[in-house]
C-alpha cells in the first residue's frame, strides 16, 4: 500500500499495519471505513455550507471594483472641477479608483495565475480558487482535526457506535445518584 501515497494515505497504511500485527484488520478496515464516510460527508456539509458566503463576497468585491472602476473617477472629475481640499479618507479612494482603472487586467490575470497555481499544487479535482476553501477547514478549531484523526484508534467498547463528540447522551453509563449523607460523616 505504502507503493501508492496517492490512493493511500499514511493513516490508512498504518491504520492497516497495525491490524495486520494485531490480528484485528476485520475491525480496522470497518472503522476506516466509517472514518473516510464520515469525513466524506463532513467536507460535502463543509462546502455546501461555503457555497452561499463565498458567492456574497465574490459579488460585494466585483460590484466594488466596477464602483471603483467606473463610478468614483465621475465624482473624482466633479471634485477637482470645485478646486476644494478633499479630506484624506476621499484622496485614498480617488487614488484607489485610479489604480484598479489602471491595473484592473492585473487583478484578472492574477486571479486566473492563482486559480491555476493552486490546482496544480493540490491533488484534488480542478475546482475554482474561491469554491475551494481550505481557508474554512483551517479555521475549525484544532482538536477537531486531532480527534477526526484519532477517531479510528479510540478503542473503547461504547466508541464503535459514535464519535467521542457526540457520546456522552447516552452511550456513556449515568453518574451514581447523590448519596442521602455526605461520604466524611458516620452513619
Amino acid at each position: 500500500m505504502r507503493q501508492f501515497p496517492v490512493v493511500f494515505d499514511d493513516l490508512t497504511t498504518n491504520m492497516v499495519e497495525a491490524g495486520e500485527t494485531g490480528g484485528i484488520l476485520d475491525i480496522i478496515l470497518q472503522r476506516m471505513a466509517i472514518y473516510v464516510e464520515k469525513a466524506v460527508k463532513l467536507r460535502a456539509a463543509i462546502k455546501s455550507a461555503l457555497i452561499y458566503p463565498v458567492a456574497v463576497v465574490s459579488l460585494a468585491v466585483l460590484i466594488v471594483g466596477a464602483l471603483l472602476k467606473w463610478v468614483v473617477p465621475i465624482f473624482a472629475n466633479l471634485f477637482v472641477g470645485l478646486g476644494v481640499a478633499l479630506p484624506l479618507p476621499t484622496r485614498i479612494v480617488i487614488g484607489l479608483s485610479d489604480f484598479v482603472g489602471q491595473f484592473w487586467w492585473f487583478f484578472i490575470v492574477g486571479t486566473i495565475a492563482a486559480v491555476f497555481r493552486y490546482q496544480a499544487d493540490s491533488e484534488a479535482p480542478a475546482w475554482p480558487l474561491l469554491l475551494r476553501c481550505h481557508a474554512a477547514q483551517a479555521a475549525c478549531p484544532r482538536h477537531a482535526a486531532a480527534q477526526d484523526r484519532s477517531r479510528p484508534l479510540y478503542s473503547k467498547p461504547w466508541a464503535r457506535s459514535s464519535p467521542p463528540a457526540f457520546r456522552f447522551s447516552k452511550a456513556w453509563p449515568s453518574p451514581p445518584a447523590p448519596r442521602a449523607t455526605p461520604c466524611w460523616k458516620k452513619r
